[in-house]
């Protein structure tokens, strides 16, 4: 191995015990039905945008604040009489 493929996998091995990260934390996702399941995409009769934002204010274990924001849009396109194609694209931002 080329000492560069070393130095890389060092660097994605020791990256993954250094990063923090936090789970994207929404509430109604129900409402946004690419984000419950991409599947979904394109079933609807137009084009869907959904979004939905979280904004958290707190002190203690979490350690300050943070807000989320997802957004997403999705539709069909008609093909023939009796086809379709689905397509959608999703945002998150934490």
């Amino acid at each position: 191995m080329s000492m560069k493929i070393k130095i890389l996998f060092l660097l994605i091995i020791g990256s993954a015990f250094t990063a923090k990260t936090q789970d994207l934390v929404l509430n109604n996702y129900n409402l946004s039905p690419l984000q419950l399941n991409p599947a979904l995409a394109g079933n609807s009769c137009g084009t869907r945008v959904a979004t939905n934002m979280q904004t958290f204010v707190g002190k203690g274990q979490i350690g300050g604040d943070f807000s989320a924001f997802s957004g997403s849009v999705d539709g069909s396109i008609k093909l023939a009489d009796t086809w379709k194609l689905g397509g959608g694209y999703r945002y998150f931002q934490d």
